[in-house]
């Protein structure tokens, strides 16, 4: 489910973003610092070495939380450049309509994104992301959290990505993706489950794709 359909719901309760404080610092638990590590059985490692991506749960603060893992055939650094370019999303993710970095500040990239849908026009919502600011083998993970100083027209969301060397394999890496995500309003959330089900998908596509395009031009 895309998250365009959703739009119409969002625009009965909130049809405008201003540029205030969101209301509140968060109402989902961030990845704080360093995400959880994620250990794959000898079946789930066999599925991506068949290039087949994984999904499954993980628990954070007594909540079950989704993830994606794939396998990519490039290397870390690539994946990341492809990650970072916040500017190509609009052209690779088809939920996204723009995006504008609006600060920057070491390693914190400020994100705003827009989508649009036919009775809504546009909504936004906008996000910290602690990415590293180049290929650094010591850090090879990057959290988000929506900017709270801002308001958007989803309630709440934080994620992570994660980009780990195979081993033996200079030229691939495995991807491991999470988001989660709170709409507004009374009946939105019913579409939570289908939107995040949905992004970590995505990421398996939009990610590889970009990146092993990147990796064979190189």
């Amino acid at each position: 489910m895309r998250l365009a359909f959703v739009l119409p719901f969002l625009f009965l309760i909130n049809p405008l973003a201003a540029q205030e404080s969101h209301g509140h610092q968060g109402v989902l638990t961030p990845y704080a610092g360093e995400p959880p590590e994620i250990i794959l059985t000898d079946d789930e490692q066999n599925t991506l070495k068949k290039g087949e991506p994984i999904f499954k749960k993980i628990d954070v603060e007594k909540a079950k939380r989704g993830i994606a893992i794939f396998r990519v055939n490039a290397n870390q650094a690539t994946v990341w450049s492809v990650i970072r370019n916040f500017s190509a999303y609009p052209k690779w993710i088809s939920d996204i309509d723009e995006t504008e970095i609006y600060s920057q500040r070491n390693n914190l990239l400020y994100v705003k994104f827009s989508t649009s849908g036919w009775l809504t026009g546009t909504t936004s919502w906008y996000a910290v992301h602690d990415y590293p600011d180049s290929f650094d083998k010591e850090r090879d993970w990057g959290t988000w959290t929506l900017d709270y100083d801002y308001q958007s027209d989803i309630d709440d969301s934080v994620g992570f990505w994660r980009v780990l060397p195979v081993s033996g394999q200079t030229n691939q890496s495995d991807v491991i993706y999470s988001a989660d995500l709170r709409l507004k309003g009374l009946f939105v959330s019913l579409f939570e489950s289908s939107l995040i089900d949905s992004s970590l998908k995505d990421a398996t596509q939009w990610v590889k794709i970009q990146a092993e395009k990147r990796s064979t031009s190189q």
